[in-house]
């Protein structure tokens, strides 16, 4: 194996390990992303946990009030928990969006990454093959040479008449 087939074997050894390296930076922000998606449900899940303590609290606290201030304590209640609900919700779907977004970000920096190394990966084992052709022809020419230094040497040597 020539230095240049050696070298060419390195570098595309070298972008294998590459694309080995991206896939499992992939897999590490798809396992990131799942994770961070956990967290904010678990926020959600706390979020929603506390609005439920808060409404019990302001419920008991409701019974003990007279009728008519029920009335107005209950729409207000009512009206603080709708609110608090749709905070929450534009929290929760502006994180989505958020890990949406990144993870295409991140799905479209990767691909790119992955096209990039397996281009390489094509340009050098066509590389290979160049080189591995023209080692063979380099061969056919040697032996090819050699034959004719032979001829030569047989046409300038004397011919012996007898």
């Amino acid at each position: 194996m020539s230095a240049r087939q050696r070298e060419v074997e390195k570098e595309l050894e070298t972008l294998r390990a590459n694309l080995t390296a991206a896939q499992q930076e992939q897999d590490g922000i798809r396992a990131a992303n799942a994770a961070r998606e956990a967290e904010l449900k678990l926020e959600h899940n706390a979020a929603m946990d506390k609005l439920a303590d808060e409404n019990k609290a302001q419920l008991e606290e409701l019974n003990k009030l007279t009728l008519a201030n029920m009335d107005n304590l209950n729409k207000m209640h009512e009206q603080h928990g709708q609110d608090h609900e749709a905070r929450l919700q534009r929290v929760l779907t502006s994180h989505k969006d958020e890990l949406q977004g990144l993870e295409m970000h991140h799905k479209t920096l990767l691909e790119s990454k992955e096209k990039e190394h397996k281009e390489k990966v094509t340009s050098l084992e066509q590389k290979l093959e160049n080189a591995q052709g023209n080692a063979a022809a380099l061969a056919e020419l040697e032996k090819i040479q050699r034959e004719l230094e032979q001829v030569k040497v047989r046409m300038d040597a004397p011919c012996d008449p007898h």
